[in-house]
Formats: structure tokens, sequence, C-alpha cells
């Protein structure tokens, strides 16, 4: 019995870990989706490189 709780505590813990850093991957893979959209619609608006950079990096910091 005290082997299968030990067991059963560890495949949490991993399979809680596995989870996590899976939603880690997939939230830094979304940030870097929408960083490239607003990159993209600026440049289509006309503006230029310095001010796509101010601008990004206004709306990426709130």
């Amino acid at each position: 019995m005290k082997n299968t709780i030990i067991t059963l505590g560890v495949g949490f813990l991993i399979g809680r870990y596995i989870y996590i850093n899976r939603d880690k991957k997939e939230a830094h893979r979304k940030e870097a989706q929408i960083k490239r959209r607003i990159i993209a619609t600026l440049e289509d608006l006309g503006l230029s490189k310095r001010e796509i950079k101010e601008q990004s990096n206004t709306i990426f910091k709130r």
C-alpha cells in the first residue's frame, strides 16, 4: 500500500511538471504569434521601422 501511494504521488508530480511545461511553451508560441501580427499590422499602416519599434514596444510592455 505504501509503495502504491508513493508511485501515484511521483506519477502525479511528473504529469504535473509535463503539463506545466507544455502550457508555458504554448503560451510563448501564442505570444510570439501575436507579436508578429501586431508588427505586420503596423507595417501595413505604412509606419517607419523606428515608429514600428516604438509602437510595438509600447504595446508589449502593457
